[in-house]
């Protein structure tokens, strides 16, 4: 492992390596990168979080749909609501994606691993959610800073563990600004 003052090698003395049988993962280098054979002799569930993935949308996905967990509980007074403007997704992927980008995201972090399918995820068990703050407008996704601060609100005022979200070209918001900060001191 490369030497870093804020990591720790856990792994250190462990032997075997879990490398997963899924078909495509000799093509993913970037597990190679950040030592994912190593972390999976340790660990490759996550149950205990639920990981919110803050994006376009996640398309149905068999590598996929055993970790989409059904958050329709989370925020029982405004379920119905956000669920049918899109903000949130569940395991009937009611939230149509603009593009592949929110698939490829929720992939990379939480694909079922070594089940012989597409790719290994980051963590192979884990209950991932969906927080749609996109639109399309004139044929071009656009990010909207008030369903992205709508949706980091909701997940952190509802016990959300993990947020993750990617994405470019958007001017910085004084909006967006507060919610960061929110999400810091929360």
């Amino acid at each position: 492992f490369p030497s870093h003052d804020r990591v720790e090698n856990v792994c250190q003395g462990t032997s075997s390596l879990i490398d997963p049988n899924d078909t495509n993962y000799t093509d993913q280098t970037n597990l190679k990168t950040i030592y994912a054979s190593q972390a999976w002799s340790i660990k490759t569930s996550a149950l205990q979080h639920v990981i919110a993935i803050i994006d376009s949308g996640i398309h149905p996905h068999e590598d996929l749909s055993q970790n989409l967990w059904n958050n329709s509980h989370l925020f029982p007074k405004y379920a119905a609501y956000y669920v049918k403007h899109g903000f949130l997704g569940d395991k009937s992927f009611n939230s149509t994606p603009h593009d592949n980008h929110g698939t490829h995201c929720g992939g990379i972090i939480g694909a079922v691993g070594n089940n012989s399918l597409g790719i290994a995820g980051i963590v192979w068990n884990t209950a991932l959610t969906l927080c749609k703050a996109t639109s399309l407008r004139n044929g071009h996704i656009t990010w909207l800073d008030g369903h992205v601060s709508t949706c980091i609100h909701h997940i952190l005022n509802h016990n959300g563990s993990i947020i993750s979200i990617s994405y470019r070209d958007i001017d910085q918001s004084q909006l967006l600004t507060s919610t960061s900060l929110y999400q810091i001191y929360c």
